[in-house]
């Protein structure tokens, strides 16, 4: 009798019974196991009882400023604003109750031990804040740091999500541009922080003035540097002015929209939602300054921004 190959014989298996059999298949055959990606991740369902508030379905627009409402950093961690109550609730276990104000642009924190916390708090859009921790006490709310979503209006502000038709396109088109222009705030944020290092490094080297890099090897290296990174700045802070400018302007035209709607016609009303696509397309695009700067007034407009009192004498 001859005795047939293992991978011979379970082929036949397979093929007459369509069945898979325990052993039958090799390591060549492993395939990878699937890995959860950000596009097949979807927000967390709404409980019962709470508004439908996830990925800013809710319109925010005209809240910047406003605090009181909730704030998720993920679905375990959220806070609730509410008078002068701040609400700390994450994972399910952890329930944090406290006063809190703003002086300025500094969130104020204390506990009920009367353990404070000082945040420094930045609006991002209206519907995104930024919290930096200032000072820390060790008390109850020593880790607030970090991006934190609005995932409900303020009390008596409605929580009508955005619907269907011009106008609530046209408020989602005002979503668009102020993401736009946090996005890009953000990124000349850390432009200039990286100006102010190199600032930092050519003084710790002995230029104080575009005149000191005669000679100065390193200096004239850095300053090369420096050029590019100046030229990304220009070219972000015009960006920048140009979508501060659209993004009222098309306030303006949602108000109208608001406003007289009623009596618009329908070519009217479509006239309005098309200039605010044409605002949108205005402001996509990479920013590039229209005055490139050279190395001279790269380096002595960096050595102005940062004044020498404020500069490290050695940085590493």
């Amino acid at each position: 009798m001859r005795f047939i190959d293992r991978p011979i014989l379970c082929a036949v298996l397979l093929v007459s019974f369509g069945l898979t059999l325990a052993g039958c298949s090799s390591k060549n055959d492993e395939q990878p196991k699937q890995r959860k990606t950000d596009f097949d991740t979807g927000p967390p369902p709404a409980k019962k009882g709470e508004d439908s508030e996830t990925n800013q379905s809710l319109d925010f627009t005209g809240l910047r400023g406003v605090l009181s409402g909730k704030w998720a950093q993920d679905e375990h961690n959220a806070l609730e604003f509410a008078g002068k109550t701040i609400e700390q609730k994450r994972g399910g276990w952890l329930h944090h109750i406290g006063k809190f104000e703003m002086k300025g642009d500094l969130l104020h924190i204390t506990d009920q031990d009367g353990r404070g916390q000082i945040y420094g708090l930045e609006f991002l859009s209206d519907g995104e804040i930024a919290l930096t921790l200032e000072k820390k006490n060790y008390g109850n709310f020593n880790d607030l740091a970090g991006r934190w979503k609005r995932i409900s209006l303020p009390p008596g502000k409605g929580a009508t999500p955005l619907g269907t038709g011009p106008i609530a396109d046209a408020k989602r088109q005002v979503q668009k541009i102020e993401k736009k222009l946090a996005k890009t705030e953000s990124i000349l944020k850390s432009a200039l922080t990286d100006r102010d290092e190199y600032a930092a490094k050519l003084r710790s080297i002995g230029v104080n003035a575009p005149a000191d890099l005669k000679g100065n090897i390193r200096g004239q290296r850095l300053a090369e540097s420096l050029v590019k990174l100046a030229n990304e700045i220009d070219g972000l802070e015009r960006h920048l002015a140009v979508i501060d400018t659209e993004l009222l302007k098309a306030k303006s035209l949602v108000r109208r929209m608001e406003q007289e709607q009623a009596g618009l016609s329908e070519v009217e009303m479509r006239s309005l939602s098309q200039q605010l696509y044409e605002a949108e397309e205005r402001i996509n695009g990479t920013p590039l300054p229209t005055t490139p700067l050279d190395v001279d007034a790269a380096v002595e407009k960096a050595l102005k921004a940062v004044p020498k009192s404020t500069t490290p004498t050695k940085t590493k």
